[in-house]
């Protein structure tokens, strides 16, 4: 009998209720704020950073519960710094990255579309096997990239650890995200 010997990644994936209200409250918010240049220099993403966004807070709070009640605990939430809003325009991307500082990553789309930059995970033990265990034996199984399904309006939510990045936006039509991050407080 085979076992599996470590807990697979996994993330949430959520409709927003009232989303176009949400959208359009984050879009309002980020033409006030000013380009951020900090931690972008490796991709190419406009940046808006949000200071206060407890406005998003209630279209987003009933997810993070599901999140939450999903995993089978009751965890209460501490929220990092600030939120941004990313705009991508034709040929932007975010590299692969990951939030060391924080314990779970909260990345909602504003937008969607035709030639739209998608989200994506990578499996940082994908080389934990060989290119015959890849080609021979597991072909469709072993892959080091997923892309999640991902429209206007859906909430992803994600252990900060899991290495993610956006790929190349192809659309004249900037694509929006607006994301946070989040500590783990307490688990029940």
């Amino acid at each position: 009998m085979l076992h599996n010997l470590f807990m697979s990644p996994f993330y949430g994936r959520y409709k927003v209720e009232n989303h176009k209200e949400l959208t359009s409250a984050l879009a309002k918010t980020a033409e006030d704020v000013e380009d951020y240049y900090g931690w972008n220099q490796h991709c190419n993403v406009q940046v808006k950073m949000i200071q206060d966004f407890e406005f998003a807070l209630p279209y987003l709070k009933p997810y993070l519960f599901q999140f939450s009640d999903e995993l089978g605990v009751k965890l209460d939430y501490a929220f990092v710094d600030s939120a941004w809003v990313s705009c991508y325009n034709k040929g932007g991307f975010q590299e692969v990255h990951q939030h060391a500082n924080s314990d779970i990553s909260v990345v909602y789309c504003m937008n969607s579309g035709i030639d739209f930059a998608k989200f994506y995970f990578i499996d940082r033990h994908s080389n934990d096997f060989s290119d015959a265990w890849i080609r021979k034996v597991f072909p469709t199984e072993l892959r080091d990239t997923y892309f999640p399904e991902v429209e206007e309006g859906d909430l992803l939510i994600f252990p900060s650890h899991l290495l993610h990045g956006v790929s190349v936006h192809k659309s004249d039509t900037v694509r929006k995200t607006f994301a946070f991050n989040m500590n783990i407080h307490s688990v029940h």
